[in-house]
């Protein structure tokens, strides 16, 4: 069976890594056992394909702006979806969001039946947006992306709250209001990913199922 890749789209907080877990773990595997058959899985971050800053001194880089377009190498994602699609394996950078730096080290990505990529700008640019078989947008507001984005930058990240809020009011909301929410019109399925999924997990079961079916047959 040909890939299915899937795009995940969302503001941040919007419940896109979680999603894309469920995605992986729930969704694919009821309908494997379904329709009986194999199905491998792979969720890819865009936040790994965020341009290495290594150049910058640490000052400048936390200067620089990590919620606009540019921020994202987009050739090179699209080119590994390419590659995964046509049956070859490629080797995913490593991003470290403390340095704002790619390290030295890669990670090795397989073909697989699924592929989810989830990030803030999937359907953002005109090729990458065109990979997609399934576009799936998750909406919330920006209260509760705060909170969230707050809890991970905090825990995962050891970032200060002072320094969450500037830069949540100074690009994050910018960025969204320019890209990432218009971008939702691209979607074929817009969802909310909070409190009671039960909907949104049988909307998403459902498309993809229809998906594995054409391909498989």
């Amino acid at each position: 069976m040909d890939p299915i890749i899937v795009g995940l789209a969302g503001g941040t907080g919007s419940g896109k890594t979680t999603c894309a877990k469920t995605i992986g773990s729930v969704i694919v595997v009821d309908i494997a056992a379904k329709l009986g058959i194999d199905l491998t899985f792979l969720r890819i971050s865009m936040d790994s394909y965020y341009r290495d800053r290594s150049d910058l001194t640490p000052i400048e880089r936390t200067r620089v702006n990590y919620d606009e377009l540019d921020a994202i190498e987009d050739p090179l994602l699209l080119e590994h979806l390419e590659a995964l699609r046509s049956g070859q394996s490629v080797m995913r950078p490593v991003y470290c969001f403390n340095t704002h730096s790619r390290s030295h080290r890669t990670e090795a990505m397989h073909p697989t039946d699924i592929i989810v990529v989830e990030g803030l700008f999937p359907f953002c640019y005109d090729g990458l947006r065109d990979t997609f078989d399934l576009r799936l947008y998750l909406d919330t507001d920006l209260d509760t992306s705060l909170a969230r984005r707050k809890r991970r930058d905090q825990n995962e990240r050891g970032r200060m709250v002072e320094d969450i809020e500037r830069q949540f009011e100074e690009t994050v909301i910018p960025g969204h209001h320019l890209y990432v929410a218009p971008s939702a019109r691209y979607a074929h399925l817009p969802l909310v990913w909070d409190g009671d999924v039960t909907d949104a997990v049988a909307q998403i079961q459902g498309r993809l199922e229809e998906l594995v079916v054409r391909r498989a047959a």
